[in-house]
């Protein structure tokens, strides 16, 4: 896991790109498995190899008891994509999820990225709403790009 120099807090919840801070793929998973509808879309393997990546970053969102979210994301050259965004369910819908994109976004442009990708459920429509609110526009369409259940994915990008 690579590390920066943001470090934020806004109210109770801290936003870091500094390091893991003790979080591994176990606890992402976890998270993951937990927050999203469809389960993980990742295993524990899958992000043990991710964080191995020397291209691979992660924002956490943190509270007293521990992580409540993160943020994934490949930085390669002046492009960035978003691998991973979650939120755990009873933190949602408090906007720890737009602080945490926009702490993101405020990392990338430090780190000089121009362009930002992701893919999202076409049936997620909390998270197209805040990406959509956040400056991301509809590329297009990935058919059948999701699994359990199939699901076309929205490509959505950023120009920073």
């Amino acid at each position: 896991m690579n590390q920066s120099s943001d470090n934020q807090q806004l109210g109770k919840v801290r936003f870091s790109f500094e390091s893991e801070e003790g979080v591994g793929p176990a606890e992402l998973f976890r998270l993951a498995d937990e927050s999203y509808l469809t389960s993980s879309p990742w295993s524990i393997g899958g992000f043990a190899e991710d964080m191995k990546s020397e291209h691979a970053y992660y924002g956490l969102a943190m509270n007293d008891t521990g992580c409540i979210g993160y943020m994934g994301y490949h930085l390669l050259f002046d492009e960035a994509e978003i691998t991973n965004f979650v939120i755990k369910k009873n933190f949602q819908q408090q906007g720890i999820a737009t602080r945490l994109l926009q702490a993101g976004l405020n990392e990338l442009k430090k780190k000089e990225c121009k362009k930002i990708f992701l893919e999202v459920r076409e049936s997620n429509q909390p998270a197209i709403r805040l990406y959509e609110n956040n400056g991301f526009v509809r590329l297009g369409i990935r058919k059948n790009y999701y699994h359990e259940p199939e699901e076309n994915a929205i490509i959505m990008q950023l120009t920073l």
